[in-house]
């Protein structure tokens, strides 16, 4: 890999971990409401199959969002190691 490369790797890393540290809790918490959610609706016997889609899907981007973040993070660190190795 070039070493400009690395350093686009890097930055990008650095932007990722100022990213995930921004939204995680914002992120956690939209989790917890949404399967907070899905509960009562269960109990409560109201949940439709579109409506458990939804929220699944819902939940499920959030925490991509998430990975995607982290693996920037874990190609910056490799990045680094190969500028410094």
């Amino acid at each position: 890999m070039s070493q400009q490369r690395n350093i686009e790797l890097i930055e990008a890393g650095r932007e990722a971990t100022l990213v995930r540290a921004a939204i995680k809790s914002v992120v956690d918490e939209q989790v917890t409401v949404a399967v907070s959610h899905l509960m009562s609706m269960y109990r409560q016997g109201s949940i439709d199959h579109d409506m458990l889609v939804g929220k699944v899907a819902e939940i499920t981007a959030m925490d991509n969002l998430l990975a995607e973040l982290e693996s920037r993070e874990r190609r910056a660190e490799t990045a680094a190691q190969k500028e410094l190795g």
